[in-house]
């Protein structure tokens, strides 16, 4: 157990204000004497909280310090400013650490209990005294039980007393006791929740504000964080704060007598009760909290006449519908904050925090592994942060796993229910919470609830005008009642498990569930249609940022269009939800979707207009399959959807078939094909003026002629396709001209000029959001750093591409990022981190079927290896990729293998076998720069060692030889 102590300064900000210049050095002053004798005393501080401080003492003394320093700062000499008087609060307990911080209610009791001292004054708790020694000469004063500002249990506060203190006498403490209210206590901590209650506190210091609602539906926390708001302002209000529950009243006629109950005052005579009341609370500065107004809503104006009556009277109200009263100042009340996706680093979520405060009080001692953290997160998310929610949820840990808790929530909204009896009625369960809302609403206002159910993640008011037939006015009505929320951006929002109670409501209506999911269908299939034709006009990033906002509804369309065969809505999706998770990078999800509809579209007639759906899915499958490295799979859909395409005269699905297919067999090195169907694509695609068709035709022609060395030739076509591209506003057609010039530059050795051309690329693609596009410019950047032997940065741009290319399922582009960051063996990686990189790429390679791949990662593998000193491995590697690269034909990487070999041979004191390999490479035409300098260098190397007359006779005997003459050679040497 360690003993936390705070301190303060009295009446600061009056000193700041009166003494700006003098209390600068004062408070330096004030630091030091506070750093020299917490650290004497063993100590350690925290940190700084203003004017103030935070420490810890594991051990040492902390009575001592608390004495040492109150006498210290009342000897000191403060200068023009007068004394400083210093506030100190001290308590014990267990609290949890984060970092160098400490967290959890103790900290926060600790806090709440300096906030009772005066200045001068040393406040503890009893737990301080039970484990701290008393200085000598000191007494301990019982100040008393007192309720604190976090309104949990009433805290025994005692006074520490000593002969050498200046102030020995104080006013009874500072905490809610001493003012008149009848806040309840509460059971639990006040978590989270800064912004909000930062909000009603300013509203509630704000002259012209009286009357505060926090409107948000049932089991949010709009009570806690009420009685929370009145006891952080409670000295404001000179007569009191003072809390009326109105959930018993059955009838706004009862509301006078409940306050009048509620301020203990007694009705005097035979006069009207209201007026009575009003006169009583004429003269007064109070604060009412009118809790659960939402029933008593007609009876609303009474609170306009109080607060005429009473000028200095405010009123805060906790309600699930608006009041709609002028003067009404309105605080929305959401869920707690929760972690999106799977995290476990969730220490800074006041949702999450509240499930483990709990699961403590509960089950003392219990600790979270990371998969019961990640299913906490699921269990906050499966309730929107309803706090509600998670106390009802995490109760059930006494018999249940953090994983059987989230998955009885995913079945049955009933599960979230609880036997506690001291929590009200319409509390024990959602289903009571939904039901008290549900009563309450209106027939036609019920009809649009269960027909907006059908949304998931929000919805825009054109969408709910389409599937519930709902008005503006509804919609308003619906929010004011706190069953829907209103964002900035325009669109609605159901919270998800209130959503899934009235979706229950709807499967009970058959007839009206099929008409309802109908619409919602033909609705996102319509916009989807109409995301299309603009994305034929280059709107990638305006697409892409709609259809990200309606995803969970696209998708749920989508799959309700795929299970009951609606194939005109599945051919007005299909284009815009193919591209959207093509830019994304969700290949997997994206294929797996397409296959469903390619399960029910293979058995219509091919003589049907279905039948070139079915063509159009097989398209866009194929397309998935060589984003992964699936190749022949790939490679048999997309023949087939141009035979299926060709038969419809359907030509621009026919142009983007080819262009798929020209782009695959250009990474697998088979050029002359490559540029076969990308120039086949770019002639269908100028006959139908399909300028995005053009554009992407272009650029892949242009990469394909930058793969064989014929820079000029790529860089008119690139050129070409730029300037289309600004005509048209084509953002992804401009930066993808940016990159592949970018790479143009970087092989002719101009690597400032690939720089600036690779980071105006990843800009604009950062703004279309294609995933696979920033992954390929980040890697082309490392690329460029590697060659201006940059190796840090190289290797940050590798990996960040191999990051976004493992997260969006890119096999070819993970090798491509694994060979690159293996490549900086002996630079930015250790050796045995380069080797593990190549022996993944190589694997990846093979199960992709990527045989020009696995023998660039052997030579790649192979080069690391020697570089370490394993000399045979290597050469058994360089092997190995002579083999596969002949099988393949790829004469770059034969040539690769064969210097590696040569390499190999030196080492083995083969010199002329190795100087005959060498001396073909030199003359062999085909060789590129690069390699013709290694291989120089290695002729040079060599000459010394070896007599005239044998490289004479090696130049004589290889003149005549062809490629693959000398491969032959190599390989026969190698099978005696």
């Amino acid at each position: 157990m360690s003993t936390f102590l705070f301190t303060d300064i009295e009446g600061s900000t009056e000193k700041w204000e009166k003494f700006r210049t003098e209390m600068s050095e004062v408070l330096s002053r004030h630091d030091a004497i506070m750093r020299e004798e917490i650290e004497k005393h063993g100590g350690l501080i925290i940190k700084h909280t203003g004017d103030g401080i935070f420490a810890i003492f594991e051990d040492g003394d902390p009575l001592g310090c608390a004495l040492t320093l109150q006498r210290t700062f009342s000897r000191e000499d403060w200068g023009k400013i007068g004394e400083l008087r210093v506030r100190i609060g001290l308590h014990a307990g267990i609290a949890e650490k984060r970092g160098k911080d400490y967290f959890g209610p103790v900290i926060n009791r600790t806090a709440r209990v300096m906030g009772t001292a005066w200045g001068g004054q040393i406040v503890l708790t009893h737990e301080v005294k039970q484990t701290a020694k008393l200085p000598e000469g000191a007494i301990l004063q019982d100040l008393g039980a007192h309720l604190l500002k976090d309104l949990c249990e009433p805290q025994q506060l005692l006074g520490l007393v000593h002969p050498g203190m200046s102030i020995r006498e104080f006013p009874p403490p500072r905490s809610l006791s001493s003012c008149p209210n009848n806040l309840p206590i509460q059971t639990t901590p006040f978590l989270g929740r800064e912004e909000e209650l930062g909000k009603i506190t300013e509203l509630l210091k704000n002259p012209s504000c009286r009357l505060v609602t926090l409107i948000g539906p049932g089991g949010i926390g709009k009570t806690r964080l009420a009685l929370q708001a009145a006891a952080e302002e409670i000295e404001r209000f000179t007569h009191g704060v003072y809390f009326i529950a109105l959930d018993p009243l059955s009838s706004a006629d009862f509301l006078v007598a409940a306050i009048a109950e509620a301020l203990k005052f007694s009705f005097y005579s035979r006069e009207d009760e209201k007026l009575q009341l009003l006169n009583f609370l004429r003269e007064k500065t109070l604060l009412l909290i009118l809790d659960n107004f939402e029933h008593l809503v007609a009876g609303a104006g009474m609170l306009s006449e109080l607060l005429h009556a009473a000028p200095d009277v405010k009123i805060l109200v906790t309600s699930r519908e608006l009041l709609n009263l002028r003067g009404e100042w309105i605080v929305q009340i959401g869920g707690m904050d929760v972690p999106d996706g799977e995290r476990i680093d969730v220490e800074g979520f006041s949702a999450v925090q509240l499930f483990f405060h709990n699961a403590q009080r509960i089950h003392s001692g219990v600790e979270f592994s990371d998969e019961d953290k990640r299913y906490v997160v699921r269990i906050c998310q499966l309730v929107g942060g309803l706090p509600l929610g998670i106390e009802i949820a995490s109760s059930w840990l006494r018999s249940l796993s953090c994983r059987e808790i989230a998955q009885e929530m995913e079945k049955n909204i009933d599960f979230l229910a609880t036997t506690m009896r001291d929590i009200p009625e319409r509390h024990r369960s959602l289903r009571a919470v939904f039901d008290y809302s549900w009563d309450l609403l209106q027939e036609r206002e019920r009809e649009v609830m269960r027909k907006l159910s059908v949304f998931l993640g929000g919805f825009s008011r054109a969408a709910a005008e389409f599937v519930s037939g709902t008005s503006l006015s509804v919609l308003a009505s619906l929010v004011d009642k706190s069953l829907l929320r209103h964002h900035v951006s325009g669109r609605y929002e159901m919270l998800d498990v209130l959503r899934k109670y009235v979706l229950e409501k709807l499967g009970k209506r058959t007839e009206e569930k099929g008409q309802v999911f109908d619409l919602y269908c033909q609705y996102y299939a319509d916009f989807l249609d109409g995301q299309t034709s603009e994305l034929f006009k280059g709107k990638e990033k305006e697409v892409v940022e709609k259809i990200r906002e309606e995803s969970e509804n696209v998708r749920a369309a989508w799959n309700y269009a795929v299970e009951h065969r609606k194939l005109q809505e599945i051919d007005k999706l299909l284009h815009s939800f193919s591209v959207f998770h093509d830019i994304q990078g969700q290949f997997q999800e994206g294929k797996k979707a397409l296959e469903r509809a390619e399960e029910i579209l293979k058995t219509v007639s091919e003589e049907s207009n279905e039948y070139l759906i079915y063509g159009k899915v097989l398209a866009r499958i194929g397309n998935f399959n060589a984003r992964m490295g699936s190749y022949k799979e790939a490679e048999a859909l997309l023949e087939k959807s141009i035979h299926i395409s060709k038969k419809f005269d359907e030509k621009r699905e026919m142009a983007q078939s080819l262009m798929t297919l020209g782009r695959m067999h250009a990474l697998l090195g088979d050029y002359e094909k490559a540029k076969k169907y990308c120039n086949e694509s770019l002639q269908i695609n100028r006959s139908i003026d399909n300028k995005i068709g053009i554009s992407s035709s272009l650029n892949a022609l242009g990469v394909i002629h930058y793969y064989v060395g014929e820079y000029d030739d790529a860089q008119k076509l690139l050129l070409e396709n730029l300037t289309l591209s600004e005509q048209i506003g084509y953002l992804k057609g401009i930066s993808s001209s940016f990159t592949n010039t970018g790479l143009v530059a970087y092989q002719l050795d101009r690597y400032d000029e690939a720089e600036e051309l690779l980071k105006k690329s990843l800009e604009l693609d950062k703004k279309v959001g294609d995933k696979m596009g920033i992954a390929n410019i980040l890697n082309n950047l490392g690329l460029v750093y590697k060659m201006k032997d940059d190796f840090e940065n190289a290797k940050k741009y590798y990996s960040e591409a191999l990051d976004i290319r493992r997260e969006i399922g890119d096999r070819m582009g993970i090798s491509i990022a694994l060979n690159n960051l293996g490549n900086l063996g002996g630079r930015a990686l250790s050796f045995d981190d380069a080797l593990a990189y190549h022996q993944e790429a190589h694997s990846v390679r093979r199960d992709i079927g990527d045989k020009v791949g696995v023998s660039q990662s052997l030579n790649n593998l192979a080069n690391v290896l020697d570089a370490a000193g394993r000399h045979r491995e290597a050469k058994e590697s360089y092997y190995e990729a002579l083999m596969t690269a002949v099988d393949t034909g790829e004469g770059f990487i034969i040539q690769e293998s064969l210097v590696g070999i040569s390499e190999s041979l030196i080492k083995e004191k083969k010199l002329k076998q190795s100087m005959r390999i060498l001396v073909f490479l030199q003359g062999y035409r085909k060789a590129d720069e690069d390699l013709q300098q290694r291989i120089k260098e290695l002729i040079d190397k060599l000459e010394p060692d070896l007599p005239p007359h044998d490289i004479t006779e090696i130049q004589n005997e290889v003149r005549d030889k062809t490629l693959d003459d000398i491969v032959g050679e190599i390989i026969g040497q190698l099978m005696e």
